[in-house]
């Protein structure tokens, strides 16, 4: 039996739920339409990498320290992540939630978290 795959955010180590996790680039793209009928389109490099995956808190504590992080970037707070493979990236959260308790006493929870790079210099 092997463990589930981890992730680090914001000085911490997380467990994700196993097929959660992907990670997505995508081409950014603006279009231009005058009156006249003519249109342009510009590619406009790559859009911010994204993430999204399960975070498993095995304590409320976990669910504390994620939710700590998650008000951090309401702030513009850039947070330190590195995914399964071990890439490090400055990001956000797009969005975390809502946690679900996996337990009658409500001590290990399963949240949604997307994430969002950070763009350099900003």
């Amino acid at each position: 039996m092997t463990n589930p795959p981890r992730i680090y955010l914001d000085e911490n180590w997380y467990w994700t739920e196993k097929g959660t996790y992907s990670q997505a680039s995508k081409k950014t793209l603006s279009e231009t339409i005058s009156l006249a009928t003519t249109q342009k389109r510009n590619e406009g490099g790559m859009a911010p990498d994204e993430w999204s995956f399960t975070v498993v808190c095995l304590t409320s504590g976990e669910l504390v320290n994620l939710s700590g992080s998650f008000t951090k970037t309401t702030s513009d707070t850039r947070l330190a992540f590195s995914g399964l493979r071990n890439d490090a990236h400055m990001v956000y959260f797009d969005s975390m939630g809502p946690a679900k308790a996996l337990d009658r006493i409500q001590s290990m929870f399963r949240v949604p978290v997307k994430l969002s790079a950070a763009e350099v210099g900003g």
